[in-house]
């Protein structure tokens, strides 16, 4: 696919000589750049990193029927700060941008790196050792929110997930039962209070 494409990365394609980096941007709660090239590539201001990160990018295709396309990224020798932020802060919903890199023989990038694909993120498992941690995140493509639920469930659990000690749920099963109002004990509290006047002898002769 050449759609899009300028002319010099074009001519590159069409010499066959060239090396191909990826780059892969990750909006997690902070922003992580990492790149498979063996030296670190810096885009829009971005430097991203080179360091054996990312282990496997799964093969990315064009349809024309318009799906809910997903990949899978693993990274492998994850820092501890990746790991804690996607267990801290959820990895659902986080933006991932994939780009490829055209190099010339000197490793300079050729024109600008060249947008694949981009999605959010919605699957994650995690294998670790005791020297390691391998990540597998699937990454759906925009049309992956057609199929998506938002919203929350109205349950404990789920309050409790984003504002702990809340218990407001607790009292849901008592939203439907009817409320009867100046009969039974209040009459009696309020004229024994009242100095002896009850509820009927205000409303008859009180006012």
């Amino acid at each position: 696919m050449s759609r899009g494409l300028s002319t010099d990365i074009k001519n590159v394609l069409a010499s066959n000589k060239f090396n191909l980096a990826v780059l892969i941007k990750f909006q997690f709660n902070t922003n992580y750049y990492y790149t498979n090239s063996y030296k670190t590539i810096t885009f829009d201001s971005n430097n991203y990193i080179s360091g054996g990160i990312i282990l496997d990018l799964a093969e990315i295709k064009e349809e024309a029927p318009i799906n809910t396309g997903m990949i899978n990224v693993t990274l492998t020798n994850a820092s501890t700060t990746i790991l804690t932020d996607l267990l801290t802060y959820g990895h659902i919903d986080k933006s991932v941008s994939i780009y490829f890199a055209f190099l010339n023989d000197n490793s300079t990038v050729i024109d600008s790196p060249v947008l694949i694909f981009s999605g959010t993120t919605s699957q994650m498992k995690i294998a670790e050792s005791a020297s390691s941690a391998t990540i597998v995140l699937g990454i759906g493509n925009h049309w992956a929110r057609l199929r998506s639920l938002n919203g929350r469930n109205l349950t404990q659990s789920s309050q409790s997930r984003y504002f702990t000690g809340d218990t407001i749920f607790n009292f849901r099963p008592q939203v439907d039962k009817p409320i009867i109002w100046g009969v039974g004990v209040d009459a009696d509290v309020m004229g024994a209070e009242g100095g002896g006047r009850s509820r009927d002898s205000m409303s008859r002769g009180g006012r």
